[in-house]
Order: C-alpha cells, then structure tokens, then sequence
C-alpha cells in the first residue's frame, strides 16, 4: 500500500463520535492528557474535564479567570496550564495540580490577556504570548512550584496569537496578527529570524511530530491563517516548505496527526479539512455541524480528535485505521 493511500485509509474511517457543550464560551482550546484518557477544555471561567469513555463532561474547575485562551499540559501530565485573563485589564497564568485542579501558581502579567501557552518538551520552562506583542517565558522551579521569568521577548507588531516550542526546547516559534512567523533562539534570547509571507492573521502553530531517522532532520512547524492558507515552515534553515491554498474559508486552528503525516485545520466555515503533510492535497473534508471552529486536537494515540467551536460544542471524532 502506498503512502498516500495508508493516509487516506485513515481519514475516511471518521466519524463523529461525542457530541457535548461545556459551556457557552467559545472553545479556543483543547488539550489531550498524554497518558490518562482525559481531554480538557475552556468554559465560562472554567475548565472542563472531560473522561473519554464516558459521554458527558465529568468535572468543571471553576478558576479566577475571567476568559481562558489557552491549556497545555506538562509533558508527562503532571499539571495544566491555563492562560487568558481579563481582555483590556490583566494576563493570568495559572498552573493547576493534575488531577484534583489544586492551584499551584498564579502570576499576572500586563494589561492584557495572555493568547497562547506552551510547555517545553522537558517539562521545564513555559512560554506565554500576550495581546500587549510580547512573549513571556519561565522556567518552572522544581524544588518549590515557582516561576522564575527567563526572558521577555518582543519584535511583533500587534497581538501574538499562538507560541509552540521546538522538539529540543532551544527555539521557540510565534504567530501574531501583524501577519508573521517569528523564530526566537532561547539560548541567546533574540529573534532569529521572521517569515511575513501570510497576508492575514496568522492564528495557529503546530510542532510536526517526528520519530525515527525523522529525529535527525530539521523540524516543521504548520501554520494557519486568515488569509485561508496553510503553510509549512523549516524554522532553524529559514525555509518556506509549502503552502496548501485550497482552505476556502478563514481558518483559525492547526493540528498534526501523531503520526505527522498528516493535519487539519479549521475555520470560519465549521469545515475540518484534512491535508497530507508532504504536498498540498486536501484529501478529505468532514462537514461539521459546529460554527467557527477554533481549536482542533488529536489524542496522542491518535485515535480521536477534538474540534471546538464559537458556540461551545465540542465534538470528538473518531479515526480508526481500515487496515
């Protein structure tokens, strides 16, 4: 069987699996734990936990945060962060024990919200972005839960939308609204480089992920934005790979498969696209009945993904392999 039809022969197996709202905020982001059976979400000033065998959400942790804009777990699940704030007032992070949701730490930060939160691949140090243009980041102190602040780095000119660390922690990758892809060097705490080839706001990052002899090639970071295009970046070689164009629709989120094959996006049109990870075919389209989507997460064993929407729906797909 060839590559392109391994890929096919699992997107065509999706189907819609759960259906479930876990409040009326929109749902900009949703998390996998990496090795319990759960997936997380932002409600109205909360967080809903949700056990992938059950049917409904079985826990809501009500946090002092006005609106959540982004999760992400420690890599072996150990807490969560939760980043957003007060729009126009202050940034929150918060750093919650897994989990009973105990709050570990909380740190304000600026005037406005936090947009996106990302966790290094060792667990060690946690990145912010922020409405103000800028990114914060910490390492996260490990004899007593503390933040000590590292660097804070600036060079966008308007709101960061997402932040994705690099496979070994050394780089880290932004998305803003002034239409760029900016590459930070951590070790020397400086832009490394910048790609403005997106025409609209570029919403959403995702870190390719790669195993094997892939470890050893650089790494791909997809990118998606309102310019209805998604495009696929070597950030260390300064290097455009591709751009797949046939979106048709405003997208607001990325997502690689675990396998890295493959990804989706989503968008304005509450349509998933799916798109193989080495040319620019859309090979499938899956109609949803949600509206905006905003965010998109597969599971780490790659079974199901998660989309959700401005409503507040959350509907878990199902992808199982025909062969």
């Amino acid at each position: 069987m060839n590559r392109m039809a391994i890929i096919m022969s699992w997107v065509f197996m999706m189907t819609q699996a759960v259906v479930t709202r876990g409040g009326q905020a929109p749902v900009c982001s949703i998390a996998f734990h990496p090795n319990q059976p759960y997936a997380v979400w932002n409600g109205d000033g909360s967080i809903i936990i949700h056990d992938l065998d059950e049917k409904i959400p079985s826990k809501t942790l009500q946090v002092g945060m006005t609106r959540i804009r982004a999760l992400a777990f420690h890599p072996e699940g150990k807490w969560l962060a939760a980043a957003g704030g007060d729009p126009g007032e202050k940034g929150s992070l918060m750093i919650l024990n897994w989990p009973d949701g105990e709050l570990l730490l909380h740190q304000d930060l600026g005037k406005e919200w936090l947009t996106g939160t990302c966790v290094s691949p060792d667990g060690e140090r946690i990145a912010v972005s922020s409405g103000e243009a800028t990114i914060h980041v910490y390492r996260v102190a490990t004899q007593k839960p503390g933040l000590v602040q590292e660097t804070v780095l600036s060079g966008h000119a308007g709101s960061v939308m997402d932040v994705v660390f690099g496979p070994d922690g050394h780089w880290l990758v932004s998305a803003g609204s002034d239409r760029s892809v900016k590459i930070w060097n951590l070790a020397e705490r400086k832009l490394h480089r910048t790609f403005s080839d997106h025409t609209g706001i570029v919403f959403s990052l995702d870190l390719r992920p790669t195993s094997g002899k892939q470890n050893a090639m650089p790494f791909h970071i997809a990118s998606a934005s309102s310019d209805k295009s998604v495009r696929i970046w070597q950030p260390t070689i300064g290097r455009m790979v591709r751009i797949i164009r046939q979106q048709d629709t405003e997208l607001f989120t990325i997502a690689f498969h675990p396998s890295g094959n493959w990804m989706a996006s989503g968008g304005k049109d509450g349509t998933i696209r799916c798109m193989d990870a080495r040319s620019d075919r859309i090979f499938s389209r899956i109609i949803t009945p949600q509206d905006w989507i905003y965010s998109l997460a597969f599971s780490p064993d790659g079974t199901k993904l998660a989309s959700g929407d401005w409503s507040g729906k959350v509907i878990f797909h199902r992808v199982q392999p025909s062969f």
